[in-house]
């Protein structure tokens, strides 16, 4: 029996989805003023429907960045909050690599590049290839996620292009030409990965598990730092 519990809040939309077996539930809304608001009450949602309690989940996955900096935290935080008061696992999924599943789920791709806005003049990068698994099939990295300055940024030649933010992507020179397919951001496919790491022992305990910056902490700029109105 597997019983899994995925948390998504590294771009707009609040995402948690819950695996018991072969059954996956989500809750979601879009708005990131409305993650810290409603996280909780969609685990508990989740949890509840299905009967079952933290303890009894296998591991808790979350999405670990790279992307918003304030979402990456409150994932990271909910989640190693509550694996570590049920003595269970957390899986860390790279951010780009839910993007990448969500473009095999929606679009049927078996191969892609991942682009995101990181904002500061920089882009997020990621290259990603489908691989059969105990799990299911599973978008796997074929190279580093990046972190990379637009000015010069070096675009690999790929067929295939997934985002969550083809809109402002679409004013940056560098990847304007590319053939976009949008994702949203989803728990559903953190779950797929979160099963895959799983199954290949590739787990850690509440205090190890790590967000994924890219960018280190001391290079975040506020709002009104990156010259951007404020939402």
């Amino acid at each position: 029996m597997t019983q899994l519990l995925a948390i998504e809040t590294s771009a707009a939309r609040c995402s948690v989805a819950l695996q018991v077996n072969d059954q996956i539930t989500e809750r979601s809304l879009s708005g990131q003023r409305s993650h810290t608001a409603s996280l909780l009450p969609f685990v508990q949602e989740l949890l509840a429907d299905a009967g079952i309690a933290v303890k009894d989940l296998d591991a808790i996955v979350f999405s670990a960045g790279p992307g918003s900096f304030t979402g990456i935290r409150l994932a990271a935080s909910v989640a190693k909050s509550l694996a570590y008061a049920a003595d269970i696992p957390v899986v860390a999924v790279s951010s780009l690599a839910v993007l990448a599943q969500g473009g095999y789920r929606c679009h049927q791709l078996s191969s892609c590049g991942v682009v995101s806005d990181a904002r500061m003049d920089e882009l997020y990068l990621g290259h990603y290839a489908l691989e059969t698994s105990p799990a299911g099939p599973v978008m796997v990295a074929k190279s580093a996620d990046d972190l990379v300055k637009i000015a010069g940024a070096d675009i690999p030649d790929l067929d295939s292009w997934v985002t969550n933010d083809a809109a402002a992507l679409s004013a940056i020179d560098v990847v304007a030409h590319l053939s976009l397919e949008e994702v949203i951001s989803s728990a559903v496919d953190a779950l797929a990965l979160g099963h895959y790491a799983l199954l290949n022992g590739d787990t850690s305990t509440a205090l190890d598990a790590e967000a994924i910056y890219l960018r280190g902490k001391s290079g975040w700029k506020t709002t009104a730092e990156q010259g951007r109105p404020a939402k």
